[in-house]
């Protein structure tokens, strides 16, 4: 949802990606078909996110490419990068932090470990990283004050903050929860009218499980 109350859905296609944008009250404004520059027949998209400005990124793969689309709020295109593919990357998710960066995340190989890629406002790359000893990525967050928190699949639940440079501040698995059995994309973050505040939710074929955490690595002690 933009800032005006305003919506985009995003439409997968083996050939190209939908983009499409609603009024408050479901009235379509526009809509786009996205492919990437290289027009490959296979141009499946990946994720949709809001931008500060009310517009739009968004992912799609492009054959042996992963490309990167920012609009404009009207539909027009803002910029368009792409990248060689040349681990099998899956991006499942788009933030964004206070300065305009972006950070595209997702899995990639064959045991879908973790990547991440950050970029600034006008689609320049700053880091490209991975989390080892992760077997998927789940969800992210970035805190009011632009730290990246990462929660990853390894034999547990993992979190992890991101330095500026895209290094690891420091990982902590979550309690004793097991991933084995953990529903696929079960595990997520859930923002609170506390903008400091998060939960961290949990769920697999038995159970779930909630820890409360505002950036202190300790709370992950405590469920509830």
């Amino acid at each position: 949802e933009t800032p005006a109350g305003e919506y985009y859905i995003s439409i997968s296609e083996y050939s190209f990606m939908g983009i499409i944008k609603l009024d408050a009250n479901g009235n379509i404004l526009w809509n786009k078909k996205l492919t990437g520059p290289r027009g490959g027949p296979k141009c499946p998209g990946f994720c949709t996110e809001v931008t500060s400005s009310g517009g739009c990124i968004s992912s799609l793969k492009d054959e042996n490419y992963e490309t990167i689309i920012n609009l404009a709020p009207d539909g027009s295109l803002l910029w368009s990068r792409s990248f060689t593919d040349f681990s099998y990357r899956w991006t499942k998710s788009i933030k964004s932090d206070n300065l305009g960066n972006f950070y595209i995340m997702g899995t990639y190989g064959n045991m879908g470990a973790t990547f991440i890629q950050k970029m600034d406002a006008s689609g320049n790359l700053i880091y490209a990283k991975n989390i080892s000893g992760t077997i998927s990525y789940e969800d992210a967050f970035v805190s009011n004050t632009n730290e990246l928190f990462i929660l990853s699949e390894t034999p547990v639940l993992k979190l992890s903050k991101i330095g500026a440079t895209g290094n690891i501040a420091w990982s902590r698995g979550i309690g004793a929860v097991s991933t084995s059995s953990l529903y696929s994309n079960s595990t997520y973050f859930s923002k609170t009218t506390n903008a400091s505040i998060n939960f961290i939710v949990g769920m697999d074929d038995s159970s779930s499980v909630i820890f409360k955490f505002s950036g202190d690595p300790s709370e992950l002690c405590n469920s509830y």
